[in-house]
């Protein structure tokens, strides 16, 4: 038998040849698909984005589409991306912005100010009711999380247990 064959680049191109399926009746090419010469890849069209609003739809159209109605709370939850606290979150031009705030400001018919947030009734997240939500400051945001025992943290003017004695 003698010694082993060197493989060379001709064995390459065949086995690659016989990889490309020629027996389905597809076209033979002795290189990779997406190459016209081994160093040359060729120029594919650019790919076509479909962002979130590639189907033509308004922003009420698609709150209404990605949200869902709970039952027993009379939520409207949120069913697209969320982030990780739960709040969900959508696109509007070139930016992400909450879908409770997009919701509120359907409703009102105008954009919240800069210090404006929409604050919650029913301490759900993911809910983008405009029933449930109003219109506040970041302090009533604040102040309406402690009332509802939401904060995190030690209580204001309770002395922690395990400070250190002044």
């Amino acid at each position: 038998d003698g010694p082993p064959r060197r493989r060379t680049l001709r064995d390459a191109r065949r086995r690659r040849v016989a990889a490309c399926g020629s027996a389905q009746g597809e076209a033979m090419t002795p290189f990779p698909l997406g190459l016209d010469s081994p160093g040359k890849r060729k120029r594919q069209p650019p790919k076509k984005r479909r962002g979130p609003n590639a189907f033509g739809l308004t922003l009420a159209q698609r709150l209404e589409m990605y949200s869902s109605p709970e039952p027993m709370s009379g939520c409207l939850l949120w069913t697209a991306a969320v982030n990780n606290k739960g709040y969900g979150v959508t696109r509007v031009g070139q930016q992400n912005k909450y879908a409770h705030r997009v919701s509120l400001e359907l409703h009102l018919g105008r954009e919240l100010r800069k210090g404006e947030c929409a604050l919650h009734r029913c301490d759900n997240p993911a809910c983008v009711s405009p029933r449930h939500l109003f219109v506040g400051t970041k302090a009533e945001n604040t102040l309406d999380m402690v009332r509802k025992g939401r904060a995190r943290g030690w209580p204001k003017g309770v002395p922690h247990p395990h400070r250190r004695a002044a």
